[in-house]
């Protein structure tokens, strides 16, 4: 990493991809109000960082870089740690492996045609939607208005991951 990456925003989120190992481990623990106080800071510093790189003109590359493989790791740790503690219905962690799988594909495949991760223009929508999956992930209550409002949200994001396929075709990166 060279010196202009160093910059008060990637270390900020930096600090965030830290935050997984705490989260990992009040995860494990089924511990759900550290792990939720753990993930708000995350969703806070999230906030934060983006709008200190624009506001202190230190956009970089490999800040957005940084920010996306942050995002990635965190939802990843979350959703693998309640799969494999058996806390994530079947039915909901086979529709999100596919999701995962599907965006996951998606991003690697633009980042190979563009040398960095394509942003979609929904990505503060398709954050929020991400966001509130794995908050439900880690309040683990599956009762029936809960269920529900779980397959709303993984609908939205399979239309985020399509809505990104054609983002990608007519940028000419698929």
């Amino acid at each position: 990493m060279n010196k202009k990456n160093i910059t008060l925003p990637n270390i900020v989120t930096f600090s965030r991809l830290l935050l997984v190992i705490p989260l990992f481990n009040f995860l494990l623990a089924n511990d759900r109000i550290s792990a939720i106080s753990i993930f708000m800071i995350f969703l806070v510093l999230d906030f934060i960082d983006g709008r200190l790189a624009r506001r202190l003109e230190q956009e970089t590359e490999f800040g957005k870089n940084l920010d996306y493989i942050t995002d990635v790791t965190i939802g990843a740790v979350i959703f693998f740690t309640q799969l494999f503690e058996g806390r994530i219905p079947v039915l909901i962690s086979s529709l999100a492996l596919l999701n995962y799988f599907l965006f996951g594909a998606l991003i690697i495949f633009s980042f190979a045609k563009k040398g960095s991760f394509f942003v979609p223009k929904l990505k503060y929508q398709q954050a929020a939607v991400y966001y509130i999956f794995l908050f439900c992930l880690i309040l683990n209550i599956y009762s029936a208005f809960a269920l529900f409002f779980i397959y709303l949200i993984m609908a939205l994001m399979y239309f985020f991951v399509f809505h990104y396929f054609f983002e990608l075709k007519k940028a000419r990166l698929f």
